[in-house]
């Protein structure tokens, strides 16, 4: 099943929890969420073509209920295609909040790789920029919230510069860890109850 091969990922077995998402993909090869964990899993076993042809039909499907923009953004990010991992943030129809540290880490780092030296700069302003326009404009009553609100975004200006700094002098390479999704059609993970309903 499903969930007995993301529970073989988890135990670091990723040729055998390989073998079974590919089973799986042979029985269903449009399950967005079988194609995402057969990627993931051909990427931590160091396979990046398959993953990224895998990346690449997930997002010619675009999204569903099963997979999101950024789940298919952090595929290629994990194949090292950093082009497509931005291009994907870049298209978006959605505003993807970059002051965050899930987003911005591997964007700026996928700029710097790609040699867009220009383009990491303006970004890292730009994102500084919204964090002080948010620190300036901040007017959540009662003053007590305001006042975290402040102290929290100067905490997040503070490790925005810290990190931008790594990234572009130290060479820091941030890490995405993803894992597949267990199907949660049932609390209990593979219930012999509902058996039929995970299999499918």
């Amino acid at each position: 099943t499903h969930n007995y091969a993301v529970c073989l990922f988890m135990s670091r077995r990723y040729k055998e929890a390989a073998a079974l998402f590919d089973a799986l993909l042979q029985n269903d090869g449009d399950n967005a969420l079988f194609m995402r964990s057969a990627g993931v899993c051909r990427a931590y076993l160091g396979d990046y073509a398959r993953a990224k042809a895998i990346a690449d039909k997930l997002r010619s499907l675009g999204e569903n209920d099963d997979m999101s923009e950024s789940d298919i953004a952090e595929l290629y990010y994990l194949c090292g295609e950093y082009a497509a991992h931005n291009a994907i943030y870049d298209k978006s129809r959605f505003n993807y909040d970059l002051d965050e540290d899930g987003y911005i880490a591997p964007y700026l780092y996928s700029l710097k790789i790609t040699g867009e030296t220009g383009a990491i700069e303006r970004k890292y302003e730009e994102i500084v920029q919204k964090i002080n326009d948010d620190i300036t404009q901040a007017k959540a009553p009662p003053e007590n919230e305001q006042k975290r609100f402040v102290k929290k975004s100067r905490k997040r200006l503070r490790g925005v510069e810290k990190l931008y700094a790594a990234i572009v002098n130290d060479d820091f390479n941030p890490q995405v860890k993803i894992r597949p999704y267990f199907i949660e059609n049932c609390y209990l993970i593979d219930c012999p109850r509902h058996q039929t309903a995970i299999l499918t």
